[in-house]
């Protein structure tokens, strides 16, 4: 069996990555609501609605470019080797901006995580000291990683050494960074529910906030298998299927 090629692990990725677009935009549509619903105007609120255009609108641009880039490639082909050719230039335009909307929805994705982390700590800023730095990590390795994909000599691919070297820190760091964010939300939440449940059981109080923390982490470790999943493929450098993960492992996360 003939090994993926790029050009097809991007026409696999793009066609999972606008059905879990579908599905982000009916959660979406569900999170407007609740936006609209509770309309205040307090800062964290404020927040929450740039947070969520602002992840909208990149997630959006990374759809449209994969579209774009497709269509481009085809109507300057005229076989199929030629749109292989095209697809395997990850200097040109539509890759390294590609790469740069993903390091973008990640930052932005990876600093809301830290600040809720921040907010449902109490404010205390030694709990997040760790995933502060991990987060400045995070973004200056994704930086490097658009910089060194844009630097490129023609003909090389994703696992020249260098180039290697920073997409394995930039993923080991996001991973390592929504580990422990998450942990510490969940172990908060769940403290919370232990220290309150006489209070909740003798004033009738039936909500159980050990669900939320259930949910934030089965959806973190959704997030983390298909994360990992990707760094494993990546780090074999055997396959591309890791082209196809790194495209889905961003709306994955909103799940």
């Amino acid at each position: 069996m003939a090994p993926l090629s790029f050009a097809s692990s991007e026409i696999i990725s793009l066609t999972i990555e606008a059905f879990l677009y579908g599905l982000y935009i009916m959660l979406l549509s569900r999170c407007i609501q609740v936006l609209l619903r509770k309309r205040q105007s307090d800062s964290l609120h404020t927040r929450l609605v740039i947070v969520t255009g602002s992840i909208f609108i990149l997630v959006t641009w990374h759809l449209i470019i994969d579209f774009i880039r497709i269509i481009v490639s085809v109507d300057n082909s005229t076989e199929v080797a030629e749109v292989q050719l095209l697809f395997d230039d990850l200097r040109s335009i539509y890759s390294v901006m590609k790469t740069a909307v993903y390091v973008a929805t990640t930052a932005i994705s990876d600093a809301f995580i830290v600040y809720r982390c921040y907010i449902i700590w109490g404010r205390k800023i030694w709990v997040v000291v760790l995933p502060i730095v991990l987060l400045l990590t995070d973004i200056g390795t994704g930086i490097a990683a658009v910089a060194s994909l844009a630097l490129l000599n023609p003909g090389e691919t994703y696992y020249v050494q260098h180039q290697t070297r920073i997409t394995e820190a930039f993923l080991s760091i996001t991973l390592a960074l929504n580990g422990i964010c998450t942990g510490l939300i969940a172990a908060r939440i769940w403290w919370h529910q232990h220290t309150t449940r006489e209070f909740r059981e003798h004033s009738g109080l039936v909500f159980n906030l050990g669900h939320v923390a259930t949910i934030m982490t089965e959806s973190a470790a959704i997030y983390s298998a298909t994360l990992l999943i990707m760094i494993a493929t990546y780090v074999s450098e055997k396959t591309l299927a890791f082209n196809v993960f790194l495209d889905i492992v961003r709306i994955v996360y909103y799940f």
